[in-house]
């Protein structure tokens, strides 16, 4: 029997647009906050929320959270910030591949008011000793930056540190760089940005990056998010030469944020008859209703008890295909394998922080014998579009991606910088 699967509809899309007039819009509170913290504060959630919601007034939305005593992280006194995929490319580069599928940061230039900016200076306000800023690889798109260069130079065969410092040195890429390695960010490579490691070399003034980071002492395990993506199987050379064949590529569009009371009683009551009645072989779509526009520390509160802001994937288990029964549900089912690996290797609980797919999500759950925590945060991207919403009752729009990811004790988020949700 063929399976009955249902199709989601999506909202009427409008299109975001960015008001010069509510960016001047400040929110009192938060600027208070800001003031009264000063530099020398150590950060928490709501001191550096106050700061965002200075930096993006009416634009910081919520896509994720996750507060849970299992995580093991109380004791540790750090903020960090988790920075997913930028695909920088250089001017030059950007000529030939000229689709909307690139870092989103407005006119990717050193504009005061350009959103990368915006968060590099609320980055740079953090105490440095409390701080620990990470990104997560495809920092650079070696790979396009790589067939540009070839195209331009009319050589099949050009150095990868030609290539790196094409894109590095770029007037547009260049100051941002400079000041995200100024503020001692600790780097991943990606595939898209896996040539690094040839350029390098010891004594070479270039920040070095890993293909994985352990966080000492805490559960925390960082990678690019690369591992189980079929697709890098294959050569770096031969996908990097694919990317010739899409220079027009255009953004897509991830459903992000929040699961919303009545999204998830559809959700459970269509998985509690698939319990009851294994062979009937029904699904139901799972998709977030959006991140959800905040304006300050009690907002977030307050959508933590409305909606569902991570995730179970344990909810999935008790079905007729297990914990395989996640691959049928794209959002939830990338975090199938990472729960495995942990059953394998992990001894107590583990939190993988990504990027690579560009479609923020916080999926939890527990290892098949129900002892230890698993949690996948996934940081989403700065490249594509994402859903978001101002309320529950408001319209859902696409926006362009800029997500970070944000842990402070045992409790971990993902916000969405930037988009207006038209009245």
């Amino acid at each position: 029997m063929k399976p009955a699967k249902t199709t989601r509809k999506r909202p009427k899309r409008k299109v975001a647009t960015r008001s010069t007039a509510r960016r001047r819009v400040t929110a009192t509170a938060a600027v208070a906050d800001i003031q009264a913290a000063g530099t020398s504060a150590p950060p928490t959630h709501d001191a550096f929320l106050a700061d965002l919601l200075g930096a993006f007034p009416n634009e910081v939305y919520l896509a994720g959270r996750l507060v849970n005593g299992e995580l093991g992280l109380s004791a540790d006194a750090k903020l960090r910030v988790f920075l997913p995929d930028f695909h920088w490319m250089s001017s030059k580069c950007l000529k030939l591949f000229d689709g909307n599928y690139r870092f989103n940061n407005g006119t990717l230039g050193t504009a005061r008011d350009s959103p990368f900016e915006r968060l590099l200076s609320v980055l740079e306000r953090l105490p440095e000793g409390s701080r620990e800023v990470y990104q997560l690889g495809d920092r650079f798109d070696l790979w396009r930056e790589w067939v540009s260069l070839r195209k331009d130079t009319k050589r099949d065969k050009v150095p990868i540190a030609d290539v790196y410092r094409r894109v590095r040195e770029d007037k547009d890429v260049g100051p941002l760089a400079d000041r995200l390695d100024a503020v001692i960010t600790k780097y991943v490579r990606g595939n898209h940005d896996a040539w690094l490691s040839e350029v390098e070399k010891p004594g070479a003034a270039i920040p070095p990056s890993e293909d994985a980071i352990s966080v000492g002492g805490t559960p925390l395990r960082l990678e690019h998010g690369k591992r189980f993506d079929l697709v890098e199987l294959l050569p770096d050379a031969f996908k990097a030469s694919a990317v010739a064949f899409a220079p027009h590529l255009k953004a897509g569009e991830k459903d992000i944020g929040l699961f919303s009371k009545d999204n998830m009683e559809r959700i459970k009551s269509v998985f509690q008859i698939r319990k009851e009645k294994r062979k009937l072989d029904i699904h139901v779509p799972v998709w977030p209703d959006g991140a959800c526009l905040v304006q300050g520390a009690a907002d977030v509160d307050t959508l933590s008890a409305s909606h569902t802001c991570a995730l179970d994937a344990d909810l999935f288990a008790g079905g007729p295909g297990g914990t395989r029964e996640l691959d049928d549900y794209p959002y939830a089912g990338y975090f199938r394998p990472y729960a495995e690996l942990a059953d394998r290797k992990a001894a107590t609980p583990v939190i993988y922080v990504v990027g690579h797919t560009h479609h923020a999500r916080l999926v939890s759950g527990h290892t098949r014998n129900q002892d230890r925590l698993v949690v996948l945060m996934d940081c989403g991207g700065w490249v594509e579009r994402c859903s978001i919403r101002k309320d529950v009752a408001g319209g859902m729009t696409y926006t362009e991606s800029r997500q970070i990811g944000v842990q402070f004790g045992n409790d971990i988020r993902i916000y969405q910088l930037g988009g207006t949700v038209p009245e």
